[in-house]
């Protein structure tokens, strides 16, 4: 009866680390695309809320297109120019997200509105 109790208590104590295990697995891969998904891209927002204003000169628009096996996703792709204390940069940053999703209609509005721009400055 004792070896029964011990063989029990052994298997209950195998199976509560399996699911330590199996849920600690869960809980770091949860853990890394919440960081990835939201927390970084909104600090990111909290922190260009200083940077300064500067005017830009819209080079290209177009949204961009990924195929993939099962189907298309699209992302915006604007690269632009500004000079910041005395320097001209050229960057190609829309969101601080960097993914592309699906809808491409919504996407083909805000290029078609930087398209108008390009070429010109604007703030």
């Amino acid at each position: 009866m004792v070896s029964i109790i011990r063989k029990n208590a052994k298997e209950a104590k195998k199976g509560r680390v399996i699911g330590l295990v199996f849920f600690g697995i869960f809980a770091v891969v949860g853990s890394v695309m919440s960081y990835a998904m939201s927390i970084r891209p909104a600090a990111k927002v909290i922190m260009a809320g200083n940077w300064t204003q500067a005017a830009c000169r819209i080079l290209s628009a177009e949204v961009e297109s990924h195929r993939g096996d099962d189907s298309t996703t699209y992302k915006i792709k604007i690269v632009y120019q500004y000079e910041y204390n005395g320097s001209i940069y050229k960057s190609d940053r829309y969101d601080f997200m960097n993914m592309s999703s699906s809808g491409y209609k919504r996407k083909a509005e805000v290029v078609r509105k930087y398209q108008q721009e390009k070429n010109r400055y604007a703030l």
